[in-house]
């Protein structure tokens, strides 16, 4: 399209087309899209889409598996991306070209059209990250998922494109929506230079706009906390939660604030706040009080996002390993979490190379006859022979390595090491090198916890502002929170009381309601490790000497005084 015919028109006269891809690598002039996906914006609505798989006519690296979820089997019946460039170079014409690091895809796009037979594909373009690092400086990260969150658009499969082609368009209508309301950038010159603009610059170049941080109401704590949306009924339609009440209900009350925000402030008449004295707090009564109340606008999720588990599948007499990203109390064991599946990855490399525990699938193990892994002394073969006293060794020596009991393997892979070069088998050497080094360099540092998740008995602290601190308890799946009650009493006292003197309670099955407290607990402590400590109650023969290692400071918390308030909306006049 050519941009001199484009200059000067209205932002909203234009067409844009919001795309991304995956590819078999980063480098266009040797690596192939394997998947594209776009969405056609009109007047700040999505009007059309297109998406497809392709086939890169090659194997791909179990790296980009692992990142996308795309697998080789998907590709074999995909066409090859010159069967579509036709119909795909029709759906780009005529349009800006929308991406979050638009370039990355353009150049990939370049070079699939030229290798097609077409002349230098050379679209005017936005850029959404390059946008959103002017617009949101106070977001410490201005990925895609960073901005999409901070915009709450819905998530979706990170790094598949149909999905986060998805999540760029909504960040693109929100992100032009901001720039003509707060800005008044309403052609599309204004708009496309608007992203080369030096972030420095924009407040000399635009006085008289309020940043986000800028517009807020002084009544309203800069402290953590939930907050409550009502109508004329007090009927609750939302329920959010926060780390600063402050920043976030001035976002909601903007002028240009997200489409969800504006829908919400459509129907509402109140607001009503209420501080916590931390984030993990905050998160914790939120979704107590959206399974109470019910509100018509939260939609209330029931993952750990992208943070992975490793599974011990003890409903089968000789478990495997499998590497999943959801806890269930469904009677197996889940190590973790782990904040990134490599992290998860790493540590399944090590256990299947240092333990010879079964990876194979049921089908394979019904066959009752030993495989490959077998014969190079990776498996014990319970599928030809009944060894289970030998495979629960090997078992339980994984489950020592995972609670923190490394140096006898290490001792192990070492000496094999050692044999293999003795044996002139330095490929097998330099394998168990590989392994060694992986061990040495994160495996101490990748799970939250060294306890399976559903069988640990810990005492989680969590720290604060201000010195305040919230500390919860976990016991065999059982969540138990200090200072905190949902049914008339504060029961986590009692509950360490019992588990130091061995009576067993009668409220030790754990209800939904424990996995519930047990994910959001875990996830946030995940993500914010510098402000958790951890205590094993395993390696404490009485409180007293638990509170002696966690000193004072854990135990006698800054008392902590809860703030709440009400803002009548009709008397704001906002703008909706």
């Amino acid at each position: 399209m050519n941009f001199e015919t484009l200059y000067h028109r209205d932002a909203d006269q234009v067409a844009y087309t919001v795309l991304d891809v995956e590819t078999t690598g980063l480098d266009p002039r040797q690596e192939k899209i394997i998947e594209f996906a776009g969405y056609r914006v009109e007047k700040g609505e999505i009007v059309d889409s297109f998406s497809t798989f392709l086939n890169p006519q090659r194997r791909l690296d179990p790296y980009i598996t692992a990142f996308t979820g795309i697998r080789d089997e998907d590709l074999a019946g995909a066409p090859l991306f010159e069967n579509i460039s036709s119909k795909l170079m029709e759906f780009l014409s005529e349009s800006v070209i929308v991406g979050h690091n638009i370039q990355f895809d353009v150049k990939f796009l370049e070079a699939e059209f030229l290798n097609a037979g077409y002349e230098k594909f050379n679209p005017v373009t936005f850029c959404t990250l390059r946008a959103a690092r002017r617009l949101f400086p106070q977001l410490k990260s201005k990925k895609l998922e960073a901005v999409r969150d901070h915009l709450h658009i819905p998530p979706g499969i990170t790094h598949r494109a149909y999905s986060d082609a998805l999540a760029t368009a909504g960040i693109f209508i929100e992100v032009k929506r901001k720039l003509e309301r707060q800005f008044q950038l309403t052609s599309l010159k204004e708009i496309l230079g608007f992203q080369y603009i030096p972030p420095r610059d924009i407040a000399r170049k635009f006085p008289q706009t309020l940043s986000e941080t800028e517009f807020d109401i002084p009544a309203i704590p800069d402290l953590p906390g939930n907050y409550w949306f009502l109508d004329a009924t007090e009927t609750v339609i939302y329920i959010g939660k926060s780390k600063s009440l402050r920043k976030r209900l001035s976002s909601h009350l903007m002028d240009n604030a997200a489409g969800k925000s504006k829908l919400i402030l459509g129907s509402a008449t109140i607001l009503r706040y209420e501080t916590t004295s931390t984030e993990v707090m905050a998160l914790v009564k939120e979704a107590q009080l959206i399974k109470k109340t019910k509100p018509k606008h939260n939609i209330q999720l029931t993952n750990y996002g992208n943070k992975y588990f490793i599974r011990v599948s003890l409903r089968h007499p000789y478990p495997r390993l499998e590497l999943v990203n959801k806890f269930e109390l469904d009677g197996n064991d889940y190590f973790g979490l782990f904040g990134t599946r490599k992290k998860a990855e790493d540590v399944m490399e090590i256990a299947e190379k240092s333990f010879r525990l079964r990876t194979c699938e049921q089908k394979e193990f019904s066959k009752a006859k030993a495989c490959f892994m077998a014969k190079i002394d990776r498996c014990v073969a319970p599928c030809e022979k009944e060894n289970y006293s030998e495979y629960r060794e090997e078992l339980d020596r994984f489950y020592d390595f995972m609670s923190g009991k490394k140096s006898d393997l290490l001792a192990q892979l070492i000496q094999r090491m050692s044999a293999f070069s003795a044996e002139l088998k330095f490929e097998q050497a330099a394998e168990v090198k590989k392994t060694v080094d992986l061990l040495l360099q994160q495996v101490h540092k990748s799970s939250l916890l060294r306890e399976p998740v559903n069988k640990a008995n810990v005492w989680i602290s969590v720290s604060g502002d201000g010195g305040v601190m919230d500390h919860f308890l976990l016991l065999q799946g059982k969540v138990y929170i200090r200072n905190f009650s949902s049914g008339g009493y504060d029961n986590f006292e009692s509950a360490l009381d019992d588990w130091f003197d061995g009576n067993e309670r009668l409220d030790l099955q754990p209800t939904d309601e424990d996995y519930e407290r047990m994910r959001i607990i875990l996830n946030w402590a995940a993500q914010n490790r510098d402000r958790v400590k951890i205590f094993y109650l395993s390696e404490y023969q009485t409180k007293t000497q638990l509170f002696k290692k966690m000193s004072t400071t854990l135990i006698s918390q800054p008392k902590y005084r809860e703030i709440s308030g009400e803002i009548d909306l009709n008397r704001l006049n906002l703008n909706v």
